[in-house]
């Protein structure tokens, strides 16, 4: 997470700036705005083979409010993740597709949790950004 500062100064230099230099410091030991970091440093590091905090995700999205599908969709393949995402989703998911998690609002909270039963993770909107914002953290200290 960076300042309001560093939109200000990337538009002034007309380019977008190194943001470590404006990430929020959470000095107090709070890992709220650490996680970010924690991230971005844990996935640069040698031998890293994964491609974020959603590696290895196969979301099925059943999604009643639409305008939030595509955002989060962004958010999650932007983490790694492959999406696919259903305004009329069916329950259950056919078999000859593979996920491991189902992110679903709205009316279908309900069908997709009897998916837990199934092996999936089952998770909401605010989860997701739950674990943007305070992990789970890798497992990465800075040397």
């Amino acid at each position: 997470m960076v300042t309001p500062q560093y939109i200000y100064e990337s538009e002034l230099a007309k380019k977008f700036l190194n943001e470590e230099e404006w990430e929020w410091r959470a000095d107090n030991g709070n890992t709220e705005f650490n996680v970010a970091k924690l991230w971005r440093l844990y996935l640069r590091r040698p031998g890293n083979t994964m491609t974020g905090v959603f590696h290895a995700w196969k979301v099925y999205m059943a999604m009643e409010n639409m305008d939030k599908a595509e955002p989060m969709k962004r958010v999650l393949e932007a983490g790694g993740a492959e999406v696919r995402i259903s305004g009329e989703p069916a329950f259950p998911i056919p078999a000859d597709e593979e996920y491991t998690h189902c992110v679903a609002d709205g009316k279908y909270i309900e069908a997709a949790s009897r998916l837990e039963q199934e092996g999936f993770t089952v998770t909401t909107i605010q989860t997701i950004a739950q674990i943007l914002v305070k992990g789970p953290v890798p497992n990465y200290t800075e040397e």
